[in-house]
Formats: structure tokens, sequence, C-alpha cells
């Protein structure tokens, strides 16, 4: 095992790394640039607006499922709005970053937005790893508030009211979102914090990497145990959804997804 992974992580340093550096830097030359924050640009890739679209019509035809009774254009406006708080949950951690950058003194010069997961771009990243994990902290904390007030916007409305199935979609969103960043993955805030803690208790950054990656395996493993029970106790989109989330963590500890 420890020859497989030796093996495994030679090939992911001097083979993989440049293919996808190459496929990065197509994707960010198709860029354009939409606005400046606090002196950091944010750039958004056109595909964004096509998996927005996508977005709204699923949103509005789930209304449609769920809603019968509701008049075709109350499922739309649904669509809409439903769509604008879970893109607020997403973007809106990406640009809480910002500001928490700017108070660990370490600002963010880029956002780039492609149709995937946002990239934050630091010039100077040669920084303290009490910096980095600082840094980290804005989003969650974002999420973290907005969460806080779907949960009371939801508990103040009426029970199948449009009102009450949008703050549904914002608890979900921002949820979603809290929960994911705060995973132990190499490339959300969970990964960081926990890479830059080992650092800075004396670990090497490879060694930090390592523990980071096998944290992924040993979760993921846990993940496929609690979905197949979730499975077995007929509770299948739970179960379904848990194992898909274990096969992101396992893919991410074994260095396919970065």
């Amino acid at each position: 095992m420890h020859w497989f992974w030796r093996k495994y992580e030679k090939r992911n340093l001097f083979q993989v790394y440049d293919e996808r550096k190459t496929r990065t830097d197509m994707v960010l030359k198709r860029q354009i640039l939409l606005f400046k924050i606090a002196n950091t640009t944010v750039k958004i890739s056109p595909s964004v607006f096509i998996n927005i679209l996508f977005l709204w019509a699923f949103l509005s035809w789930l209304t449609g499922i769920r809603h019968p009774e509701r008049l075709i254009w109350e499922r739309i406006l649904t669509g809409v709005l439903a769509s604008l708080l879970l893109l607020i949950a997403d973007l809106g951690h990406t640009l809480a970053h910002i500001f928490s950058a700017r108070y660990a003194g370490a600002p963010m010069d880029e956002i780039h937005i492609p149709s995937g997961m946002p990239r934050t771009i630091y010039h100077d990243n040669h920084v303290h790893p009490s910096v980095h994990r600082l840094r980290s902290f804005g989003g969650p904390i974002f999420n973290l508030l907005g969460l806080v007030i779907s949960l009371v916007w939801h508990t103040l409305t009426l029970p199948g009211s449009m009102a009450n199935d949008l703050a549904t979609w914002s608890v979900i969103g921002f949820t979603f979102i809290l929960v994911g960043s705060l995973t132990p993955l190499p490339y959300v805030d969970g990964g960081t914090m926990l890479k830059w803690t080992l650092v800075e208790h004396g670990r090497t950054l490879s060694q930090a990497d390592a523990i980071v990656r096998r944290v992924d395996l040993i979760l993921g493993a846990l993940l496929i145990t609690l979905g197949l029970v979730l499975l077995f106790w007929h509770m299948w989109w739970w179960g379904l959804l848990i194992l898909a989330g274990a096969a992101i963590v396992i893919a991410s500890g074994l260095g396919i997804l970065r």
C-alpha cells in the first residue's frame, strides 16, 4: 500500500499537474471581467449564465411538480427567486473571503468563477500559516449567518406558501455550502484549515498534504458505510446522496479531484 501511494503521488506531481494546469489556463482565458470589490477583480466564465438558466428551469419545473395548483407565472417566479438564493449562498461564500483575506492582512487579488468551482487567486501566497487559516474563515462565517437567517425566515412563513418554499431553498443552499466547505477536502476551507494548522505545528507541506488525503480516505470509508446502512433501511435518496458524497471525498483523497 505504501508503494502504491508513493507511486500514485509521484504520478500526480509529474504527469497530471501539467495537464491540469494547461486546462485551467485555457478556461481562465475565456473569462470576462465582471466587477471589482475592495480592489479584488472578479471574473466570470460565460458558461456560468447557461448553468443559471438550467438551474432556473429545473427549479421552476420542480415547483410545478410539488405544487401543481400554482399558476405558470408563480412557478417561474419561484424558480427565479430560488435560483437567486442559491447563488447568494454559493457566490456569497466566495466573495466573503475577500474580506477575511483583508482582515488577515493578505488581500485577495482575483476571483475566477468558471462553470465549476470558484477559484481564489493570491499573487503573493507566501504568508504565515495562521494567515492562510484566517483567510479561509470568511466563507463559512457568511454561510453560517445566512443559515441562521434562513431558519428564522422559515419558521415565520406558512407551510406550503411561496415564501416557505423560498426559505426552504435558502436553508438548503446555505447548509450545503457550509457543510461542504468545512469538509477536510484539499481544495475547500476545511482542508485549508487542517493543512495549515498541521504546518503551524511543525509538519512540512508534503506531510500536511498527505495527512489531509488520508483523512479524506478514512472519511470516505465512513460515508460509504453510512450510505449502505441508509440504503438497507430503505432511505434511498439519503443513502444515494451520502454515497455520492463518499465518492467525491475518496476521489479527493486519491488526488483525482483537485
